[in-house]
């Protein structure tokens, strides 16, 4: 079994440790006319900008068969200004940082942790909110096949290690596993 370790702040741990705690999220998109920095609750400020509160909230994400993770914002539509955001710019492949974050005070929150970097795919305008589609890869990428075959498997007639393989107009070259 394989382990990964993550490391987190020290300010984070530390929350944990709390008898209760309440994440809440701050999102970054990047749009090609502005980036918009938006909170799901308090204001906070990290790397230099402002992120604005209560104007978002992060519904769940879930994993796809193809190894990617879709799941959604909401924009809360307060003075149309969502509705705005989303029809004067496209939404299509416009990057987007979801982070988590603690509060330890009224105006105070703990260090932002990186929860999804992705890309926006679509959206949809509601009265009260637009929702807009989040993909952990871009709609461009095109997707290489990941199944490993050995001869541990039974497959005797594998090409060679260092074979190059011309598919989807791309060259690849064969490599083992390592170790194996």
């Amino acid at each position: 079994m394989t382990t990964v370790k993550r490391s987190i702040p020290t300010n984070v741990e530390t929350v944990l440790d709390d008898q209760q705690t309440q994440p809440f999220h701050i999102v970054k998109m990047e749009f090609a006319s502005a980036t918009s920095y938006l909170s799901e609750s308090q204001q906070v400020t990290f790397e230099g900008n402002i992120y604005s509160e209560g104007a978002i909230a992060v519904r769940s994400f879930t994993w796809g068969p193809d190894g990617t993770q879709a799941g959604a914002i909401a924009l809360l539509n307060e003075n149309d200004a969502a509705t705005a955001l989303v029809l004067n710019n496209t939404v299509q492949d416009v990057p987007v940082s979801i982070y988590k974050v603690y509060s330890t005070g009224p105006s105070t929150n703990t260090d932002p942790v990186l929860m999804v970097k992705g890309v926006m795919s679509g959206s949809n305008i509601q009265p009260s909110q637009s929702i807009i589609g989040v993909i952990t890869s871009s709609a461009e990428t095109e997707f290489a096949p990941r199944e490993f075959y050995t001869i541990a498997e039974g497959f005797n007639w594998l090409p060679p290690t260092g074979t190059v393989v011309q598919w989807g107009g791309e060259k690849y070259v064969l490599s083992g596993i390592e170790g194996a």
